[in-house]
């Protein structure tokens, strides 16, 4: 189910649909990371994780990035 999500053409499509936007939020990487966490999971990041996705971003992309945040458990599934 992980590559489903990861490789579906849906999921690429709105993964750039979500990059631009957030590069439209914030003219620094780390105001659009925190951007992307909150409109994809709903919250704040923690420091932690805005560290580590803002090194992720900085090296991947931030399209990839909105790849990474809508294939965590905390998206795919409600607690």
């Amino acid at each position: 189910q992980a590559l489903a999500v990861w490789n579906n053409a849906f999921v690429l499509r709105m993964s750039q649909h979500l990059a631009e936007r957030v590069k439209e939020a914030s003219p620094e990487l780390a105001g659009q990371v925190g951007e992307a966490v909150e409109l994809v999971l709903g919250r704040a990041a923690r420091p932690d994780e805005l560290a580590a996705y803002e090194a992720y971003a900085r090296r991947h992309g931030l399209a990839n990035l909105a790849r990474v945040l809508f294939n965590t458990n905390e998206f795919v599934f409600v607690d």
